[in-house]
């Protein structure tokens, strides 16, 4: 679901809809947190998710349209990113 969410976010994003994508992207966040702290040994997920969170934000976004919508936005790249890579990690680990 989170990571449906942090897709449309992007989308609506480089179309040209930094408000919509920063709400989505919010509501992505808060799905990804709510998410994986339930799991066991969540700081797998968190540590990375937050490394590139705050990558994105200062090198990227410089917080366009405004702070808190280029959370969400920075937010929802970052879950994309991190899903991808750990997907990654875990089909190199896998063999």
């Amino acid at each position: 679901m989170e990571l449906l969410l942090s897709v449309i976010s992007i989308v609506a994003y480089f179309f040209g809809y930094p408000t919509v994508a920063g709400i989505v992207g919010i509501i992505a966040t808060i799905t990804f947190v709510l998410f994986y702290s339930k799991q066991n040994k969540s700081y797998g997920v968190f540590v990375p998710w937050l490394i590139i969170s705050i990558l994105l934000n200062v090198l990227f976004i410089n917080y366009k349209p405004n702070f808190v919508l280029s959370i969400g936005i920075v937010s929802s790249m970052s879950i994309w990113l991190t899903s991808v890579l750990v997907w990654l990690f875990s089909l190199i680990t896998s063999k």
